[in-house]
């Protein structure tokens, strides 16, 4: 199943390009409805009313969010309905707030906007298309913007945050370098996991990753307060005992180099050991003596 992903600007790989095929534009529809459904469990039989006479549906609904839900794929477009009222079964409710998709193709006149990165991420954008002008929107708007590849033209849209509303434990975010600044589309001065933290604003933890080798880079890393926990990756691949020489202070025995001549002594797997010990591989450990790869994204 497709991810829709709300990412922030500072980790969209490249610029994002808006989904004009039919297929994907349904995938990732349905996809959104079964995100949106988890987060509402509650299921109510109401009439959604709205331009065209509304439709009967099973609305989902969550009683402590006070938020309910409906979509439907139409002849044109796929219907997302939002309201803030209590759904009576049998009755109908009241449309706060939609957001749709075309089934096809590029519509500029239909205000939502799937768009994808090139890794395949996809993210909810919004044309910023109401009453009054896309002026007046932005004017107000306070969320994140990002700029997509509007069918050969680049424009700027309203990116949706869905994603810490979902009923997630955690968000772990992969990065090359913890200490890492945006490049596009954020404070460029500022570090991305910084930026993200201050965007989660508490909701939910956020795991943070990327160049720590020994306990105390990563207690530095910590100590920022810019994630509630961090991770470990390449380190551990070199060092079998790392939490044993972290609980014994010894920093100076951590490795933050493969040396090639213990290359048994690692323990990895055959083709990680041959990709690592080619230095081509920005994501796996760094070989001594080789120049040190840096993944620049």
């Amino acid at each position: 199943m497709t991810s829709i992903i709300p990412t922030p600007p500072g980790d969209l790989t490249d610029m994002l390009t808006v989904i004009s095929n039919a297929a994907d534009i349904s995938n990732a529809q349905q996809t959104l409805v079964h995100q949106l459904q988890s987060a509402l469990p509650q299921r109510i039989a109401c009439t959604v009313g709205g331009a065209g006479g509304g439709f009967e549906t099973d609305v989902a609904y969550d009683d402590t969010l006070g938020l309910w839900f409906a979509g439907q794929s139409q002849d044109t477009k796929h219907f997302n309905g939002f309201g803030t009222d209590t759904p009576v079964a049998g009755k109908k409710v009241s449309l706060a707030a939609e957001i749709n998709f075309p089934v096809q193709g590029i519509s500029r006149a239909i205000s939502g906007v799937f768009a994808q990165d090139e890794n395949g991420r996809i993210a909810v954008l919004h044309r910023g298309k109401i009453r009054g002008g896309k002026t007046i929107f932005f004017q107000h708007y306070q969320g994140e913007r990002v700029e997509a590849d509007d069918g050969g033209k680049p424009d700027t849209f309203a990116l949706i945050d869905a994603l810490v509303q979902k009923p997630l434990q955690y968000l772990h975010v992969s990065l090359w370098d913890f200490y890492k600044k945006a490049r596009r589309g954020a404070d460029t001065d500022r570090t991305r996991i910084e930026q993200l933290h201050q965007h989660i604003g508490g909701r939910l933890p956020l795991i943070g990753v990327g160049n720590l080798y020994t306990p105390s880079q990563a207690a530095e890393a910590l100590a920022t307060g810019w994630a509630e926990f961090i991770a470990l990756g390449k380190t551990l691949l070199i060092n079998p005992h790392w939490a044993e020489l972290a609980e014994q202070g010894r920093d100076d025995d951590i490795q933050t180099e493969l040396d090639p001549e213990r290359a048994e002594s690692y323990r990895l797997p055959a083709r990680m050991l041959g990709l690592t010990l080619q230095g081509t591989q920005a994501w796996l450990p760094p070989v001594k003596g080789m120049e040190r790869k840096i993944l620049d994204i």
